[in-house]
């Protein structure tokens, strides 16, 4: 049964009685989980295998084996192997890790656009594990949502790449040099998809700009030259538009007397009603009451 989210695999039961949980779930390309044993246990995938595998440590203990290291995996511990490399991983009773197995083709072509030129062969991964740590390490956090959380959404394309893209980042292989060597017009396009990501996943939340930098492992400067470069505007100016859409969405489906166009602007974050409204007729092409007046006739 747990083959569906770990594929080819031994296990081998070394306390206790087992009692397994699972949670699959099918994404775009990647099949993820959610698996525990209650009861103390080893698990080792089998030969060559056809995908990339991520393990993320939710609860409990677990001791990850990669190539012959062994290394300890505490919660919120990621680490990954390659199709060709020998991994396993010993979970206390109380352990419930996140699995991940990742396609040969989206790895490949997300290593290629990172790097800007095809990697040969596959990737091996280091063993040393990355941390999903807190809201100021340089990692997305919608990305470690989408890892962490038992009420995940479903992976989609564009979440997968971001992912494989963060690993790419976070865990050592073999072209760990040459990618922090990546011209920065891939960096700039990869910055600018990561800081999307949280601003369409989160539009409402209170992140400063500064805040989301951090998140994508930059410095603020350096968030604003990769903004400009591959959209010709500033971050806030992008989270104002997601904004300035949700407005638009609201007063589209509004029922005559139901609302008002300022209580809906300040519930998006909008405080100065002038530049509001400026700032939606140049979107829209009409006053945020006109759109209210004309879809709110029934």
């Amino acid at each position: 049964m747990a083959s569906t989210v770990l594929g080819n695999h031994d296990l081998r039961i070394t306390q206790g009685t087992l009692d397994m949980w699972m949670r699959a779930e099918k994404g775009f390309a990647s099949t993820a989980g959610f698996l525990g044993y209650r009861c103390a246990a080893q698990v080792h995938l089998e030969g060559l295998r056809e995908d990339y595998t991520a393990v993320l440590v939710l609860t409990g203990h677990a001791v990850g084996q990669l190539d012959g290291s062994c290394l300890e995996l505490n919660r919120r511990a990621v680490l990954a192997a390659g199709p060709q490399q020998e991994f396993a991983i010993c979970l206390s009773g109380d352990c419930v890790v996140r699995v991940v197995r990742l396609p040969l083709w989206l790895v490949r072509a997300r290593a290629l656009a990172l790097l800007g030129r095809d990697a040969v062969g596959l990737l091996t991964f280091g063993a040393v594990p990355a941390f999903v740590a807190d809201n100021n390490a340089p990692v997305t956090r919608h990305v470690a949502r989408y890892l962490g959380h038992q009420n995940a959404q479903r992976l989609d394309r564009f979440v997968e790449e971001r992912l494989v893209d963060w690993l790419l980042r976070q865990l050592p292989h073999q072209y760990t040099d040459a990618l922090s060597a990546v011209p920065s017009a891939e960096k700039s396009r990869a910055i600018v998809d990561f800081v999307k990501l949280l601003m369409d996943t989160n539009p409402l939340g209170k992140d400063s700009m500064e805040s989301y930098a951090v998140q994508a492992g930059v410095t603020y400067p350096e968030l604003i030259r990769a903004f400009q470069w591959a959209n010709g505007q500033f971050p806030h100016m992008y989270l104002r538009g997601v904004r300035l859409d949700m407005v638009h969405g609201v007063l589209q489906g509004a029922r005559a007397g139901e609302m008002d166009v300022a209580t809906v602007a300040r519930k998006h974050g909008f405080r100065n009603g002038t530049e509001f409204r400026s700032w939606y007729r140049k979107r829209f092409g009409e006053w945020p009451a006109d759109t209210l007046r004309r879809t709110g006739k029934d």
